[in-house]
């Protein structure tokens, strides 16, 4: 993977540490490839020792991009991973994710093979919320996988369960229990008849 620079200034970091740079005001091409490739841009990246950090980076695939802020991302380009951490957004159209750490892996210079989010993760689309303290979600289908006391929940309706599955394109959900703790759906008395 070749990852390009485009429009930015360098300068030397000050302070202790490893040499690296600082680059602000980036805009980053993977491969000298635009759309339908990924075209990255952030507002500052610091490159140290063969890893790369950023903040408020923009990932587009010719789809709707996947908008990402945190106060803190560390890249690993050799090993196609970015770890973003503190008061992490995610946004992609109309599904926004909430949570404390995301870890981000590639398949391929085009292709997201997975996204975990950890620590009090939030899903929002379309006035429905899950919660849960984990969410793996497949790159290639959108499918989120919700662990850890997940809740989805529409208004004052909820649904808990040990596992709930989200597929965001069918606009569908699947939860699974285990013996002694099953699905929990409850739903507002005014909603019965």
């Amino acid at each position: 993977m070749v990852l390009l620079l485009l429009a930015c200034a360098g300068t030397e970091p000050s302070g202790a540490g490893p040499p690296g740079m600082v680059l602000e005001g980036v805009r980053a091409e993977v491969d000298g490839m635009a759309s339908p490739g990924w075209v990255g841009a952030a507002g500052v990246v610091l490159v140290q020792s063969g890893t790369a950090r950023a903040a408020g980076v923009t990932l587009s695939g010719g789809k709707a991009p996947l908008e990402i802020a945190a106060a803190r991302s560390e890249w690993d380009l050799r090993g196609r991973k970015a770890v973003f951490t503190g008061d992490v957004t995610v946004t992609r159209a109309e599904v926004s994710i909430r949570c404390g750490r995301l870890e981000v892996a590639y398949k391929d210079v085009d292709t997201l093979s997975t996204v975990e989010a950890t620590g009090g993760v939030s899903v929002t689309r379309d006035g429905r919320t899950a919660t849960a303290e984990r969410a793996v979600i497949v790159g290639e289908t959108g499918q989120i996988t919700l662990t850890g006391a997940p809740r989805l929940a529409e208004g004052v309706n909820t649904l808990q369960g040990e596992v709930i599955t989200l597929f965001l394109d069918d606009e569908r959900a699947v939860c699974e229990g285990k013996a002694g703790s099953p699905c929990r759906l409850s739903v507002d008395g005014s909603a019965l008849k």
